[in-house]
């Protein structure tokens, strides 16, 4: 019998936080060095470019942290449907 190594993840998952931007309450995330503000009501994400009129909480659990996620990356539709699953 032989024993393996436990393999490391290749990456960090993203984490997110509960945001408010100018009066906005939603969710934000850092992913490749840009710091995006993802919109629920209207469906946008905007990059943070100052930080000003920002408010940073609590950080935002798994679950929800996949919802801003699936957004950046075209949907969960699209992710699903792709060539890569």
């Amino acid at each position: 019998m032989t024993t393996l190594t436990e393999i490391p993840p290749s990456r960090k998952p993203p984490k997110a936080f509960y945001a408010i931007l100018h009066d906005v309450s939603s969710s934000l995330a850092k992913v490749n060095g840009d710091v995006l503000f993802f919109d629920p009501e209207t469906s946008t994400i905007t990059t943070v470019t100052s930080y000003a009129g920002l408010t940073v909480l609590d950080e935002i659990g798994l679950a929800d942290t996949q919802q801003p996620m699936d957004q950046f990356h075209s949907g969960y539709v699209a992710i699903a449907c792709s060539c890569a699953n």
